[in-house]
């Protein structure tokens, strides 16, 4: 798959920083690309909720370092980081939105209810990896069970090109019947626009018939 490995990055109050949980957990030079970038992983507050990535070692590294300042830490602080792993050629653009709202949505959670302070629930971290990583490498898309009220949906959206200039000779035409359009259950301000576009397309269509006829 696209992606490489997931790994879950935090600040430990003795080792400093370290990973946590990894999936998979044998990606060959992880450990010696994490060791020569770590710094920018569990980083300095000015890349807090920002976008990181860097290359080490064949790999792209992306992350968003997170913090919450708290006394009920160890050194106060909690500093985490949900990182993705990609080869280093890999254009991650489509990932960077995903990899956003994964470390804010887990800064919310831990806020909320120490999700990942806490043993009981931080021990789900590998399996929501394991899910991230599967799930995004077969069909771009995940859903993790958060608790029993809440679940985070991630989806890759990609990027589509601007559509054409549209000119003034252009006319709208429909792919399909009338009675197609008339049956779907539109709301009020489709239904508008598609009884313009159609009152417009059979202008359009009258005119082309009366150019048809010759001059007299």
């Amino acid at each position: 798959g696209v992606i490489k490995c997931i790994f879950f990055s935090e600040f430990h109050h003795i080792s400093g920083p370290i990973i946590s949980h990894q999936v998979p957990d044998d990606l060959p030079l992880l450990k010696d690309a994490f060791d020569a970038v770590h710094d920018l992983i569990i980083t300095k507050q000015a890349l807090y909720d920002r976008l990181v990535s860097v290359d080490a070692l064949g790999y792209r590294i992306v992350g968003s370092p997170r913090s919450i300042e708290n006394k009920k830490y160890p050194r106060n602080a909690f500093i985490f980081n949900f990182v993705f792993v990609f080869e280093v050629n890999t254009d991650t653009t489509l990932f960077e939105p995903v990899i956003l709202k994964l470390g804010a949505a887990f800064k919310t959670y831990e806020l909320e209810s120490s999700f990942l302070s806490q043993e009981e629930s931080r021990s789900k971290l590998q399996s929501i990896l394991c899910s991230v990583f599967k799930d995004f490498n077969r069909c771009g898309c995940c859903t993790i069970p958060i608790d029993e009220t809440k679940s985070l949906h991630l989806k890759i959206t990609p990027s589509l090109p601007d559509p054409p200039t549209i000119q003034d000779h252009h006319v709208p035409i429909f792919t399909c019947s009338q009675e197609d359009i008339d049956s779907a259950p539109w709301d009020l301000t489709i239904q508008q626009d598609i009884y313009s576009v159609w009152s417009d397309a059979r202008f359009n269509t009258s005119l082309a018939e009366i150019s048809c006829f010759p001059e007299t």
